[in-house]
C-alpha cells in the first residue's frame, strides 16, 4: 500500500478499526451531513450526477442494440436522466443524474456490463501479470472483480485523498478496493479520474462515501464554470497519465491514433490530442521569445497556452530552457507550431496578442 495518489494503493489485510469506524460514521451520516453550498454540485441531498469514463465498446454495451439496453434502464429508473453521449473516441463518458438512490440503482445494474473497461484496466497493466498459472489461479477472483472510473472535478481530489493519503487509505481498507487517483486532468477538462476496482456493491457503497466527502469539503469550486471532459479531446499519448483508455490494438507510434485522422508523429505527447484532417498539409514553423515574454503566452497554469491550442487546434511545443545568450542576458526560447498552415498563422496571431495585451512587449 502507498500513500501516494499516483500509483495504486491496495487493501490492506490489518483491519483498523479506528479507519474503519471513520468511514462507517461518515457513511452513516451521508444525508445529513449534505450542504446547501450552491456551487457545489454534490451538495444536494436528493439528487446527484455520476460521469463514468469508459471505452467506447462498453458503451456499446450499456446502449445495446437499437438503444434496447438503455431503453431498459431508463424505464427501470424514471426519476434519473442516463445519458451516453456519441463520440467517434476508444473512450465515452456516462452520466447519470437524478434521484440518488435511482442513480446507485441504475449503476449496479451498469457495472456487469463494463467488462471492457475492466479488462483493459491501468492496474492490470501496472501488474503486468504474465504468468498464466496467476491467472488460471485468479481466475474466479477476476470473474468477480469490477473497475469503474469516476470523472470528479479536480478540486475536490484533494478532499477524496485526504492529509497524507489517509482518506484514500481509509476507503481501500474499509471497502476491499484498489483505489487510484490520478493525478493529471483529463484533456481540456477540470476533470480527474478516479478508479475503483473490486466487487460492485463495495464499489457502490465507496461512491457514496466520496460523494459525501465531495459534498463536505471546504474546497468548492468559485468563478469560471466546471469544464467537464468531452472525450472528443482523446488524447492517444497521455491515457495513462489522465486515466484513459488506448484505441483497440494498441498504438502505432509512426502514425498516432485519432478516429479522425492521425496525429502527427513529431507532435505532443501530452494533453491536447491535436487533430489534423489532411496530413498532407501538415507542416510547422519555429519562432522565437524573448524568455521574460513566455509567462505572457503560457498564462496562469498554463491557462492561456491552453486557450490557444485549442481555438486553433496547432501543436504548439515551448522549449523548457532558453538558448544561451552570449551577452549574459536570458536568452530567448523557441516555440514550435505545428499543423495545417492556417493553424499555424492563427496561432501566431494569438501569440503575439497575448504578448501585446501583457502590457510586458516594449517595440
Amino acid at each position: 500500500m502507498t500513500s501516494s495518489d499516483d500509483d495504486y494503493g491496495q487493501p490492506s489485510n490489518n483491519n483498523n478499526n479506528n479507519n474503519n469506524n471513520n468511514i462507517s460514521n461518515q457513511h452513516n451520516n451521508y444525508n445529513r451531513r449534505m450542504n446547501n453550498n450552491s456551487n457545489n454540485p454534490y451538495s444536494s441531498t436528493s439528487s446527484i450526477e455520476i460521469r463514468l469514463l469508459m471505452t467506447s465498446r462498453d458503451a456499446g454495451a450499456v446502449i445495446g442494440k437499437g438503444g434496447l439496453s438503455i431503453q431498459k434502464l431508463r424505464a427501470d429508473h424514471p426519476r434519473t436522466i442516463i445519458q451516453v453521449p456519441d463520440c467517434a473516441s476508444p473512450e465515452r463518458v456516462l452520466i447519470i443524474s437524478g434521484e440518488q438512490e435511482q442513480c446507485f440503482d441504475a449503476l449496479r445494474q451498469i457495472i456487469p456490463c463494463l467488462i471492457d473497461s475492466s479488462r483493459l484496466s491501468s492496474f492490470n497493466r501496472r501488474r503486468n501479470i504474465v504468468n498464466s498459472e496467476q491467472i488460471q489461479s485468479n481466475n474466479n477472483i477476476e470473474q468477480s472483480t469490477s473497475e469503474i472510473r469516476m470523472l470528479v472535478h479536480q478540486i475536490y481530489c484533494g478532499a477524496i485523498i485526504g492529509k497524507g493519503g489517509q482518506h484514500v487509505k481509509e476507503l481501500r481498507q474499509t471497502y476491499n478496493l484498489d483505489i487510484k487517483v490520478f493525478s493529471q486532468c483529463c484533456p481540456l477538462s477540470h476533470e480527474r479520474v478516479i478508479s475503483l476496482r473490486g466487487k460492485a456493491e463495495d464499489i457502490i457503497e465507496c461512491i457514496k462515501n466520496i460523494y459525501n466527502l465531495m459534498a463536505t469539503s471546504s474546497q468548492q469550486p468559485r468563478g469560471s464554470p466546471l469544464i467537464q471532459y468531452d472525450p472528443h479531446n482523446f488524447d492517444v499519448y497521455a491515457v495513462n497519465e489522465y486515466g484513459g483508455f488506448q484505441p483497440p490494438g494498441g498504438v502505432d507510434v509512426r502514425s498516432g491514433y485519432n478516429p479522425r485522422g492521425v496525429y502527427p508523429p513529431s507532435g505532443s505527447r501530452g494533453g491536447l490530442g491535436t487533430r489534423y484532417a489532411n496530413t498532407a498539409l501538415f507542416t510547422s514553423t519555429r519562432v522565437t521569445l524573448p524568455n521574460e515574454l513566455v509567462g505572457a503566452v503560457i498564462g496562469p497554469r498554463g491557462t492561456k497556452i491552453q486557450q490557444i491550442r485549442q481555438i486553433t487546434n496547432a501543436n504548439i511545443i515551448i522549449d523548457d530552457q532558453p538558448i544561451p545568450s552570449g551577452n549574459g542576458g536570458s536568452g530567448d526560447r523557441i516555440i514550435t507550431i505545428e499543423g495545417a498552415p492556417e493553424q499555424i498563422s492563427r496561432a501566431q496571431a494569438l501569440l503575439q496578442q497575448a504578448v501585446r495585451q501583457s502590457g510586458l512587449w516594449r517595440p
